[in-house]
């Protein structure tokens, strides 16, 4: 009887773990274009945050990208370094996957086109962030990818 006790109670704890991990992630704060880029940029994360030039649309960067699936962006992008961060609201969450695909592979192209002229921005663009929450999707290329993951996990 204790065993079957046990059993059905180890059950009944998986089952209620396992049932709220999908409300957490659902309850992840949507990224922010007015607070989120300035948190990051305050992080330390950058190797020279005043050089960030400042909001631009993300949909010039990114040309592959169906401009007509973005709502709202911001792209904060260094004029000298690999180091940029990437706020993208999409129309829906599906729009919001593509947008993860594209960016993955707009870092991944420019890690190749970077060992040639800029070998030595290859290691941000390795550890660069890109994380979707709904319909809003994020990129961070920085200097210390850990301070900026930091800043995040404590904005939202």
């Amino acid at each position: 009887m204790k065993k079957v006790f046990s059993l059905l109670l180890t059950a009944a704890l998986c089952l209620s773990l396992a049932a709220c991990a999908p409300q957490e992630e659902a309850q992840a704060k949507a990224f922010d274009l007015d607070t989120l880029p300035q948190t990051l940029l305050d992080s330390g994360a950058f190797t020279d945050p005043d050089d960030m030039v400042p909001p631009m649309d993300a949909t010039v960067r990114f040309d592959t990208l169906d401009a007509s699936s973005v709502t709202d962006s911001a792209l904060y992008s260094s004029t000298y370094l690999a180091e940029l961060i990437a706020v993208l609201v999409m129309k829906d969450e599906d729009s919001a996957k593509t947008a993860v695909t594209v960016l993955e592979d707009y870092v991944s192209a420019t890690i190749e086109a970077e060992k040639t002229y800029r070998p030595d921005e290859v290691s941000k663009l390795e550890s660069a962030i890109v994380e979707q929450r709904g319909n809003t999707v994020l990129l961070v290329v920085a200097a210390d990818t850990q301070a900026a993951q930091t800043a995040l996990d404590s904005w939202g």
